[in-house]
């Protein structure tokens, strides 16, 4: 019998966990494919919530004025709220080759990808800033899923 509380994972009896964090692989585009390295992809489904946690190290280039989308995220295709025009699931932090740190929002944008939106910023960011090597992206996400 799994054991949980709210807010709170438990180990049950066996060795196993209650909630468990599933590894998975992202993409990354910006007008064609973004080539990295996943430092860290993996997310939790608790109930008809999905946690999204992701870091990843560019070791290519994309293409400058085209939005940067990261896909391949668990479980996008099934987000309740459909009806909301800009569905936010989460927040990105981004490093650019170590000479500016940028924040903002991550909207869902397709049925397995989101794109990443800057403070301030009027249009998808990568539209003013190109993806080069060693850039850094990270999101937190979550949402609920039908």
């Amino acid at each position: 019998m799994k054991k949980a509380l709210i807010g709170h994972i438990h180990d049950d009896a066996d060795g196993t966990r209650a909630f468990a964090w599933t590894t998975f692989t992202p993409t990354w585009t910006q007008g064609a494919t973004v080539t990295h390295t996943v430092k860290y992809a993996r997310y939790c489904l608790v109930g008809k919530v999905a946690f999204v946690r992701l870091h990843l190290v560019a070791t290519g280039a994309g293409t400058a004025s085209n939005a940067m989308v990261i896909g391949g995220i668990p479980a996008v295709a099934a987000i309740k709220d459909t009806a909301v025009t800009v569905p936010t699931v989460g927040s990105f932090s981004y490093l650019d080759s170590g000479t500016a740190y940028y924040v903002g929002s991550a909207v869902a944008a397709s049925a397995s990808g989101v794109n990443i939106y800057r403070d301030g910023g009027g249009a998808a960011f990568g539209t003013a800033i190109t993806a080069a090597s060693t850039d850094e992206v990270s999101l937190d996400l979550m949402y609920e899923i039908a």
